[in-house]
C-alpha cells in the first residue's frame, strides 16, 4: 500500500524525520503525515500500525518503497534520528518477535501433525531451543587476567626516584 505524505519529504537537504509524526512536529507550516499513536485518527496514519503491518518484510525493502518512495537515505536518516530512531528500535524488535513468534507457531504445528514427515525435527528443534538456554557452556574455563604484582623495593626506588 502506497503512503503519499502530505507534505514534502525534505526542506533543502535535509529529510523531514520527527517532524513526520504530529507529536513531534516542530516545522510551522508543515503538515505531518503520521502519528505515535497506536491507531490512525484525524488523517494521520499510525506509524508503528504501518511499519508492524510490514513485519514479514525484514530487509525492510518494501516498506521503503512504500513509505518513503524507495528513498533509503531518507530512510537511513529516519531511522538513525534521535526521536525517530528510538520509535524505530522499539518498532524493529517488536516485529521481529512479531516474526520468531510466526515462525514457532509453523513449527508447532508441524511438530504436532502425526502425517507430516517432518514432525520429528520440529519436536527436536523444540526441545533443543528449551534445553540449550539451559545449558552449561562447555569447554575449558576461561583464565582469569591477574593483574601484576607491584614490588615494594621498586616502588620505593620509583619514588626516590620522582622526588630528585
Amino acid at each position: 500500500m502506497k503512503i503519499l505524505w502530505k507534505d514534502y519529504r525534505k526542506i533543502g537537504q535535509r529529510f523531514v524525520t520527527q517532524s513526520a509524526f504530529s507529536e513531534l512536529n516542530s516545522i510551522s507550516g508543515y503538515t505531518p503525515t503520521f502519528t505515535t499513536a497506536d491507531e490512525d485518527h484525524d488523517g494521520l496514519i499510525s506509524f508503528s500500525k504501518l511499519f508492524l503491518s510490514y513485519y514479514k518484510d525484514p530487509s525492510e525493502q518494501q516498506f521503503v518503497d512504500d513509505v518513503f518512495e524507495g528513498d533509503w537515505r531518507h530512510w537511513k536518516n529516519f531511522k538513525e534520528s534521535s526521536v525517530a530512531g528510538e520509535i524505530y528500535k522499539t518498532l524493529r524488535q517488536q516485529a521481529d518477535e512479531m516474526l520468531v513468534g510466526d515462525a514457532m507457531k509453523k513449527v508447532l504445528d508441524i511438530a504436532f501433525d502425526d502425517n507430516n514427515k517432518n514432525n520429528l525435527q520440529a519436536l527436536k528443534f523444540i526441545i533443543d531451543g528449551k534445553t540449550s538456554k539451559t545449558k552449561e557452556k562447555v569447554g575449558r574455563p576461561k583464565k582469569e587476567k591477574k593483574e601484576p604484582e607491584i614490588n615494594s623495593k621498586d616502588l620505593l626506588a620509583d619514588i626516590q626516584r620522582l622526588k630528585q
